[in-house]
């Protein structure tokens, strides 16, 4: 099983080829709109059935801030995977 860090290394490395060849591809930016789950399995990327692929094409005026999971936070702060924003007790490391 992967770690969250390389959970996220994958994900960055996923957003940046499906970023670039969808400027660089018409017909592969309006699959990656239609059919995620296609599009990402062409870059040679697979998910389960159980994860949802969300994309989402930027708008000039609109800022978009993704929060990290629940599962993340609880990784790099130490409060385990029922963190809520944590609290006192937490203590980041790292």
């Amino acid at each position: 099983m992967a770690t969250i860090n390389e959970k996220a290394a994958n994900e960055v490395n996923l957003r940046k080829k499906a970023y670039d060849k969808a400027c660089e591809d018409t017909k592969f930016r309006s699959l990656l709109r239609d059919n995620p789950r296609e599009a990402v399995r062409q870059l040679g990327v697979g998910f389960s059935e159980g994860t949802k692929i969300h994309v989402i094409e930027k708008e000039d005026n609109v800022v978009y801030l993704v929060l990290p999971s629940q599962t993340e936070m609880g990784a790099r702060y130490g409060c385990g995977l029922e963190c809520n924003m944590c609290s006192t007790l937490c203590t980041p490391y790292g």
